[in-house]
């Protein structure tokens, strides 16, 4: 599966090694835009699924994404648009009421 490469962040601190795999919320209407026309520019993916749940949604896609450069926070924001490919898979969360 190829990586999809974001240049990003012009001047921030950076990890030294980045990560691949990034974690992206939203809802179930727009997470069926997402699988066919992938992300839009200014997204943003945070770096553990329980953000991008608390965050985006219930609907939870594992994006690989490598970035130039990563800041030393739990969120990123890319300035290009991801494609659809390279989503690796997406997760519905149900959430369960007492």
């Amino acid at each position: 599966m190829k990586t999809q490469v974001c240049a990003n962040f012009a001047k921030c601190k950076t990890v030294s090694k980045p990560q691949d795999i990034w974690f992206h919320g939203t809802n179930y209407h727009n997470a069926l835009k997402i699988e066919r026309n992938g992300f839009r520019v200014g997204t943003w993916f945070a770096r553990h699924m329980e953000d991008a749940v608390a965050f985006g949604g219930s609907c939870v896609f594992w994006v690989r994404v490598k970035f130039d450069r990563v800041p030393l926070r739990w969120q990123v924001h890319c300035t290009n648009s991801i494609p659809a490919s390279a989503i690796i898979k997406r997760m519905d969360i149900v959430r369960v009421r007492p």
